[in-house]
């Protein structure tokens, strides 16, 4: 698929979620949430890149930041050597990134070119085989896709608890899988994507994992970035539930 037909394919699922949202009052600002999930030596790591577009008022966002239910979650701070499990961030075109009581703050004005942006990553052991991450973005989304890759000696069942179109690339470091939610959220919406088959209790399943992608893979992962170059392609679509999802896992 060249650049401009995958950048149609996105520009069309935008297209389908605003016609969706016709009926609500016109907005200023227009976010896009890539998650990215993948396994590390010790348990999983989760990377986001939040892009807003549009003119306007200045935004001052907490960013939407998914954590995991029931086990402990990173520390409310900037990683450093003192602090080994913080949050690493990273904002572009204006965007800045600011560590506050209330969570992380993404404030700046966005502008039309879609540079506005802001990455955060962090990483987490894992005590079990299975995990739900969440979080309520406290505005609308538009568009929301989650990625991960699997490959002979490692993989996640990661799937988001909400109706989604499927896209899998196979390449020589290994199959990529993009799940992007049909109409996005609302504000105050529960986002929620559950985990499945987490290296933690597998020793020589967690060492294959090292040297995974960080915030630039989610860049690259991205949907309206250039699609990687693949052998084989396909889409699918399908209105998973929780109990489905529950039962794939």
């Amino acid at each position: 698929m060249t650049t401009r037909s995958w950048c149609a394919v996105v520009a069309a699922a935008t297209l389908a979620a605003a016609q969706s949202r016709a009926a609500e009052p016109p907005r200023s600002h227009f976010a896009s949430l890539s998650v990215q999930v993948l396994p590390t030596e010790e348990g999983v790591q989760v990377s986001h890149a939040l892009r807003v577009t549009g003119a306007g008022e200045p935004v001052s966002w907490t960013f939407p930041l998914l954590l995991p239910e029931g086990l402990p979650g990173p520390v409310p701070a900037p990683r450093t050597d003192a602090v080994p499990n913080g949050i690493d961030s990273k904002a572009s075109g204006g965007a800045e990134v600011r560590f506050e009581a209330d969570g992380i703050r993404v404030t700046g004005r966005p502008g039309p070119s879609g540079d506005f942006s802001a990455q955060v990553r962090y990483s987490i052991p894992v005590a079990t085989g299975r995990a739900t991450f969440a979080v309520r973005p406290g505005f609308p989304v538009g568009v929301v896709q989650v990625t991960t890759r699997r490959t002979p000696a490692y993989g996640l069942h990661v799937r988001p608890l909400a109706p989604y179109a499927y896209r899998e690339e196979v390449e020589e470091d290994g199959t990529w899988q993009y799940l992007v939610l049909g109409d996005g959220i609302d504000a105050g919406e529960r986002l929620e994507v559950a985990v499945a088959h987490l290296p933690a209790p597998f020793g020589p399943y967690r060492a294959a994992a090292l040297g995974v992608a960080g915030l630039a893979a989610v860049a690259l992962a991205w949907a309206v970035i250039a699609p990687r170059k693949t052998r084989r392609k396909k889409w699918q679509f399908t209105a998973e539930t929780a109990e489905t999802a529950e039962r794939n896992g």
